[in-house]
């Protein structure tokens, strides 16, 4: 089968209806496709068939080129009719009648993200892998650097080339005595890269030496200290004087305290990062499994064998340390507890690899532990969590137990777990020397770790970067998990953004909708209806809730705000008030907090423009948002030529339109924000806010009225307009007196500029008559193109006060522009004046997210016709 067909192969083979999954051994299929021809023409069939229940579709081709295609392709209707008469051919006839190529439509993460910032790695669509390492047992780690009387211990390729070791097996403190001693103990990759070794000089206070350390991959090994590493090979590279007799002089450049401070900071590393402890710790926690009151069932796969586990050991002795008898080892894990006496001591270890060094025999035994009907108990759902810990196909004793009616490899009690039990709740450790660059490990991985086909959660030690033999998904990637979770690699969700990103680099009607609040498209309308939205509630499992999607469940909830338009509409709607619920309850804090860059180039929004608009829909902007509440001037203008607040109905800005910062929803928010409001406009009334609310009454909504009256809102008038020339030339302060009297408060000014504003115009030159104009302004643009000069001159002024930094954003009068000079979409139900928009830091700039530019940059490409433009000092 070709590597395409393979990809469709193990995307599809799991979606097929019972009655064609009836024709095939499911499992055997699934897992070795290359090898069937009949489920690579079923295979075919669901991938060239089945619109939505397998992403990759397919085109005839005569050749098996790659060709990357961004678009969801159907097959012309003859080959669709064709395609189950082929499965009766075989497979080299199916290869060259109907060669069939089959691209992922979306590959996951589409940014780059920082071998540093991964969490876990993704290999194919849906296979999650958490990398993991050996460990030591807090009881070997010293607490202080042992006095020296070597300068380097150099023996590390002896040990493992023969099995001929230097101590025996009754003399293992000897072995780490001798470390102890040494300044420096040299170390390198052996069967692994992970190696005992690594740990074993570090817990014993020697510095290590770790040879070809610049060739390991960032994915292996992620818990040792690197940088510290690299410091001790210059360190020992350095012309040490008098090694051949003792432990050594430093040289001079090093500093005569760098060995012992190097030594020490590695040491207390150690304690901290690379006990069992730790290991056992880092597992529970990724799965979401309390330390307190949790019960695991630890299958070791045997007792004990001549090839012991490291990493088994690793994580069943930091287990036991911190659950105690709630840790159930079934069969008796005999490699992890002690030995009744010397003879059987040095037997047993000596016919071991290893000889049972650092982590083998340190447990007191536990005879009165209830080790009976596990089967049943797993089924029961006894345990909080199952850990099979040794998955590898090369471990022995994983070709003993059968499946179905035929042999399989397959771990003693995979049958009671396999549909039983949530597969969030299920570890499988792969911690043998072999990673994914052998095709047996990645057949097994894809067959028990697979998000949809599964049974637990990948923790892999020789996690090794793999290029791929095909599609882009066919390689490991990291994933930060601060912006993609597991879950997010499920079908439902991976459908859901296929549709969110779209065919074409530039936004799609799902992102519109909820960045400049465009809802009325068939996209949103098409995903609201369908049936994969309703896949994608949260769970209420703890554990199956850390993998759940949550960044793709913010984006769908905002997108669901988006489209009913208010927070009353969404106070109706159960799916919506339910939405709301979970994230401001469980996410909203955390989705804040998040870099705006990486997230805007995942998803093509910023975090700050998603937590908005769940904040107004959710709870009607009383979420504090802004970066401007954490300033000590707290007030804002908004200046227009027309009346202010305008209403949904047009009023205000002189010509029937408004845009989103002059709104009375966005006015209601700032307030709700904490912010003090100066409203200046062009229609008279003075100060007093009795005239303004009068005037207003029979236009806004009770509620934007209840905030007139409050106090916290004050009103201003901009200068009749024979003094417009007067104020542009900047000789009559007098007559920026609304400014002048709050400049010391403004943190934050609009200015709305229609199609004829001179009053507004002038008012920008207003800004130069302080020595500190406010932290941040933004202008919004007229809708028409024949305004730009308009608008260019405006954008001089900002520079002239001293801008350096700008935004050009799409948030228009009533929706997003198509372009520049666009016209603007009209005022309407999911339109951008419905939920009003960010500010300050907060807001995105159209195509860079939250990041700003210079004037050249921001304003090369022309100005958006009725969008906005933001300014901020340096």
């Amino acid at each position: 089968m070709t590597p395409p067909a393979r990809l469709c192969a193990r995307r599809c083979i799991v979606m097929l209806p019972p009655s064609r999954l009836s024709r095939l051994k499911r499992w055997s299929c699934a897992a070795f496709a290359e090898r069937s021809t009949l489920c690579a023409a079923l295979a075919t069939e669901c991938c060239c068939r089945s619109w939505r229940s397998c992403f990759p579709l397919c085109t005839p081709a005569p050749l098996l080129q790659p060709l990357p295609l961004r678009r969801q392709w159907r097959p012309p209707l003859r080959v669709a009719q064709l395609v189950p008469l082929l499965a009766l051919l075989p497979a080299l006839l199916l290869q060259l009648l109907v060669s069939t190529r089959c691209e992922a439509v979306l590959v996951l993460p589409r940014a780059h993200v920082p071998a540093e910032n991964a969490k876990f790695y993704v290999f194919r669509d849906d296979i999650i892998l958490f990398p993991i390492s050996f460990s030591i047992p807090k009881e070997r780690i010293l607490s202080h650097i042992p006095e020296k009387t070597a300068f380097a211990l150099n023996d590390s390729q002896r040990s493992f080339t023969y099995k001929n070791y230097q101590f025996g097996p009754l003399q293992e403190e000897d072995y780490h005595r001798n470390m102890q001693r040494h300044r420096f103990c040299d170390t390198r990759k052996k069967g692994g890269h992970d190696c005992l070794r690594h740990y074993e000089i570090l817990a014993n206070g020697c510095v290590p030496v770790l040879f070809g350390l610049e060739h390991f991959p960032q994915s292996i090994m992620t818990t040792l200290p690197r940088p510290l590493l690299w410091r001790a090979r210059e360190l020992f590279d350095m012309p040490w004087a008098n090694t051949e007799g003792g432990p050594g002089e430093p040289p001079d450049a090093a500093g005569p305290r760098a060995y012992e401070e190097l030594a020490q900071s590695l040491l207390d590393y150690t304690a901290k990062h690379l006990s069992t402890e730790a290991t056992a710790r880092y597992l529970l926690d990724t799965l979401n499994i309390p330390v307190e009151g949790s019960k695991v069932l630890f299958l070791p796969c045997m007792a004990i064998d001549p090839f012991p586990s490291y990493l088994a050991s690793s994580v069943f002795h930091g287990l036991h340390s911190l659950l105690g008898d709630n840790v159930v080892d079934f069969p008796e894990y005999q490699y992890a507890y002690q030995l009744s006496d010397s003879a059987e001591e040095e037997h047993v270890k000596g016919n071991l690899w290893g000889q049972g060094y650092t982590l083998g025999f340190k447990l007191p035994r536990r005879p009165y532990l209830n080790r009976a009907n596990i089967s049943q108990r797993i089924r029961n759902r006894e345990f909080d969590l199952v850990i099979f810990a040794r998955m590898s196909p090369y471990e022995p004793c994983n070709f003993g137990y059968p499946f179905g009616e035929a042999g399989a490899a397959v771990p003693q009690f995979f049958e009671d777990v396999y549909g039983h039990f949530p597969r969030e709740r299920v570890a499988l450790l792969y911690g043998d020397d072999s990673g994914l660059d052998d095709a047996v490990i990645r057949t097994h991985v894809a067959r028990m770790g697979a998000l949809h086909r599964g049974i637990g959660f990948v923790f892999m030690r020789e996690l090794l970067p793999f290029p791929g033999e095909g599609p882009p998904n066919e390689a490991l990637r990291p994933v930060d998990e601060a912006l993609l979770q597991p879950g997010c690699f499920r079908s439902e969700w991976l459908s859901f953004f296929s549709q969110w990103h779209g065919e074409d680099e530039g936004p799609t009607g799902l992102q519109d909708c909820v960045r400049w609040g465009a809802c009325a498209s068939p996209e949103v309308d098409l995903w609201l209806g369908s049936q994969l939205r309703a896949a994608q509630t949260p769970p209420s499992d703890r554990p199956a809730l850390k993998q759940f999607c949550r960044t793709g469940f913010a984006l769908k909830a905002a997108l669901l705000v988006r489209r009913l338009g208010s927070a009353a509409a969404c106070a109706g709607d159960e799916a919506c008030s339910a939405d709301c619920e979970f994230f401001m309850d469980a996410y909203s804090r955390h989705l804040i907090m998040l870099p705006s860059g990486p997230f805007f180039a995942e998803f093509g929004i910023t975090p700050a423009e998603v937590l908005f608009v769940l904040s107004q829909g959710c709870r009607g902007g009383a979420v504090a948002l802004q970066p401007a509440t954490r300033e000590d001037a707290r007030g804002i203008a908004i200046v227009s030529q027309g009346s202010l607040p305008c209403s949904l109905s047009g009023f205000g800005n002189g010509g029937g339109r408004c845009g989103p910062y002059a709104g009375e929803f966005q006015l209601q928010y700032l307030v709700r924000q904490g912010f003090l409001l100066l409203l200046v406009s062009g229609t008279g009334g003075g100060r007093e806010p009795s005239a303004h609310i009068e005037r207003l009454r029979p236009r806004i909504s009770a509620a934007t009225l209840q905030l007139l009256g409050s106090g916290r809102v004050q009103f201003a008038s901009l200068p009749p307009a024979a003094a417009v020339e007067i104020i542009v030339s900047g000789s009559a302060p007098a007559e920026c007196g609304w400014y002048l009297e709050a400049a010391a408060q403004l943190h934050y000014v609009h200015f709305e500029l229609g199609e004829e504003s001179p009053a507004v115009i002038a008012a920008l030159g207003c800004l130069r008559t302080t020595p500190q104009p406010p932290r941040f302004v933004s202008l919004q643009l007229p809708l028409s193109q024949a305004a730009s000069e308009l608008a260019a001159a405006a954008a001089e002024s900002l520079v002239a006060v001293g801008y350096t930094r700008f935004k050009v954003t799409r948030l228009a009068l009533g929706g997003p522009e198509d372009g520049v000079g666009g016209a603007a979409t009209a005022i309407g139900s999911g339109s951008g004046c419905w939920l009003g928009a960010p500010i300050a830091d907060l807001v995105g700039s159209a195509g860079a997210g939250a990041e700003w530019k210079t004037a050249v940059q921001a304003f090369g490409s022309g100005l958006w016709a009725g969008g906005q433009l933001h300014a901020a000092l340096r």
